[in-house]
């Protein structure tokens, strides 16, 4: 399903991990479309089964932008040192469920996260929870291959503070999103205990809702230990799946946002007092979707945006330089979105692309491309939510929080 690791950084990073990142895309895509195993039906039920896992994982910060790359000109390559410590509690995956089959018994769970980064007055030790959903590539005996994506909100930074930490522009702001996928190979050593040794892209950022926002990341090992309370593993369920039953509906969603962007004068590579104003984002998406599969949904859809940072006018209030957020409908952008879904249960990951076919010339250049790509989850019936980061340039733009309504089209029941 995941991952697909769209990575707002510079340039350089990106190229680097392109390559791996598509092949795990391809891997996992055509892992998730082979059909489940037919055999006699089991109509067996499972209660819950929880196992818990103990991950560590010590190595560099990639020097992705100018702070790092100073730092480790003038203070050595161990300035960017890290260690980390992760908890998690997952549920194992039985086949009561198709889409379980479909996805060869993933496990999903929560996980705590802290760490240490940087040091001297640098030192960061950061606290936070995220999401888990790891899933098998392959599997020999004992010996399992997974890929696995987290997603999750980290606090505690020692952040950019104008006053007291004005050097260190990694990051502004109290939380940040956590975002961590890759490879993971397990081997059952007992019949409660797994070890495992992962290969983990980690980046955490907050969406340009506060700038400075250059980010961290980093590409290391990660080895872990889960223990398994169980004496037997329960039987998985292989049964017939019966065939998809292709729908049409049309998914309509309010979204709204904010940015926070440098005051025109600020240069971001070289200032280390940041002089920015929020910017509210909000718009309306209209998606017509088709569901091909249990897993992919296909979509077309218009996209209409309003950005209050576009053509933006400044003044002086009481000695302030304050930016004039009156409507303007020139800020308004209209574009074509092409809209894939790859679907677990009532979790989405969502991927959109969005190619403007009306936007008003700006005194910020825009391009006329750019893309999102997020979760979206449905609370119920067909009412749904959605998170989504806007980027362009491989670079984030802001974060999307949308509400929307599914209008099905055809009504046939899987």
């Amino acid at each position: 399903m995941l991952p697909i690791i769209f990575i707002f950084v510079e340039r350089s990073a990106i190229m680097k991990n392109a390559s791996i990142c598509i092949v795990l895309f391809s891997l996992i895509f055509n892992q998730t479309l082979k059909p489940a195993i037919s055999v006699d039906v089991d109509s067996t039920r499972h209660k819950i089964h929880y196992m818990y896992a103990v991950l560590a994982q010590s190595g560099q910060l990639m020097p992705t932008w100018s702070f790092m790359r100073d730092k480790y000109r003038t203070d050595g390559e161990e300035f960017g040192d890290f260690s980390s410590l992760s908890f998690q509690i997952l549920k194992q995956t039985y086949g009561d469920k198709p889409i379980e089959q479909i996805y060869h018994y993933p496990r999903y769970g929560i996980g705590v996260y802290t760490g240490n980064f940087f040091r001297d007055s640098y030192l960061s030790k950061p606290l936070g929870l995220y999401g888990v959903f790891s899933a098998p590539l392959f599997e020999w005996n004992h010996l399992r291959l997974n890929y696995y994506v987290w997603a999750g909100i980290i606090g505690n930074w020692n952040h950019y503070d104008p006053s007291k930490n004005n050097f260190n522009t990694t990051l502004a702001g109290d939380f940040t999103s956590h975002i961590d996928a890759g490879l993971q190979l397990n081997y059952k050593i007992s019949t409660h205990f797994e070890a495992g040794i992962a290969s983990a892209f980690t980046h955490f950022s907050n969406g340009a809702m506060k700038i400075p926002n250059f980010g961290i990341n980093m590409l290391a090992p990660r080895f872990s230990i889960t223990y398994l309370p169980e004496n037997v593993e329960p039987k998985k369920i292989k049964r017939a799946l019966p065939k998809y039953l292709k729908n049409t509906f049309l998914d309509i969603a309010l979204y709204g946002g904010e940015k926070e962007l440098p005051y025109p004068e600020c240069n971001l590579d070289t200032a280390h007092n940041f002089f920015g104003f929020h910017y509210p984002q909000f718009g309306l998406t209209a998606v017509l979707n088709r569901n091909i599969n249990y897993v992919l949904t296909l979509g077309l859809g218009l996209h209409l945006g309003y950005d209050s940072s576009k053509n933006t006018r400044y003044r002086l209030d009481n000695g302030q330089t304050v930016a004039d957020l009156n409507f303007r409908a020139e800020n308004l952008n209209l574009g074509i979105i092409p809209s894939l879904e790859l679907n677990y249960d009532k979790i989405a990951f969502v991927l959109q692309p969005c190619f403007s076919i009306y936007k008003h010339e700006t005194t910020f250049k825009k391009p006329d491309f750019f893309g999102k790509f997020g979760l979206k989850l449905v609370l119920w019936d067909n009412v749904y939510t959605g998170v989504q980061l806007h980027t362009f340039k491989l670079h984030a733009d802001f974060i999307e929080w949308s509400l929307g309504y599914r209008l099905p089209l055809t009504r046939q029941s899987n």
